[in-house]
């Protein structure tokens, strides 16, 4: 015969393979459903069930239920808030850092970032919203390839419109590109993740 332990771990096994609960609560509930059990005895079953291997436990995903809370959670929205706030900062270091060393360093490096890197990221963030869409490597590269085709296609529209390609038109240029995507690639996330919340609730 069995000691007890070993038949609640059984329990716990047999009841995630024929129930499914989403939850530790859920699961909980469906044994104490059928037979009294302590609370450090469901714990200990549980962990030995999880160290066997017999299932996993995940955090539970965050449920964002409007678009302010996924703006005001900087967990989810930080890519955002960073973007802003380093656009501004490159728009004013560029605009108002003299060209003068040393100082002039800092404009180049900020420069060089929105330039080169911030166009395709936005982009990027607004066709792969999701992390595992690509791989690091793969998702720096592409921001940087989007990025200096961007710049090419701006410059060519401006050219085209008779704007000419000086340094206030570039910055302009970018700029409404780069908080315009950015906008909008925090749209589709949200949306994104209001949908994969709805789908995990039980």
């Amino acid at each position: 015969m069995q000691p007890p332990k070993t038949l609640l771990v059984e329990t716990v096994k047999n009841t995630v393979r024929s129930n499914h609960p989403k939850t530790v609560e859920d699961l909980a509930r469906l044994i104490s459903a059928s037979e009294t059990v302590y609370e450090d005895e469901f714990e200990t079953a549980l962990n030995e069930a999880v160290s066997m291997g017999a299932f996993e436990l995940r955090e539970p995903s965050r449920r964002i239920a409007t678009a302010l809370e996924y703006v005001s959670t900087v967990t989810v929205s930080g890519w955002f808030w960073l973007t802003i706030i380093f656009t501004t900062c490159a728009i004013l270091g560029m605009t108002f850092i003299p060209d003068a060393f040393p100082a002039n360093i800092i404009r180049l490096v900020s420069g060089c970032v929105f330039v080169l890197y911030l166009p395709g990221f936005t982009l990027a963030e607004l066709l792969f919203p999701e992390k595992k869409s690509l791989s690091s490597l793969e998702r720096f590269a592409l921001n940087i390839g989007l990025s200096i085709a961007l710049v090419i296609f701006i410059g060519l529209i401006l050219n085209y419109l008779a704007l000419g390609i000086g340094f206030a038109q570039i910055v302009v240029s970018l700029s409404l590109f780069v908080l315009s995507f950015t906008v909008l690639a925090a749209v589709r996330k949200y949306i994104i993740l209001r949908e994969s919340s709805k789908a995990a609730s039980p």
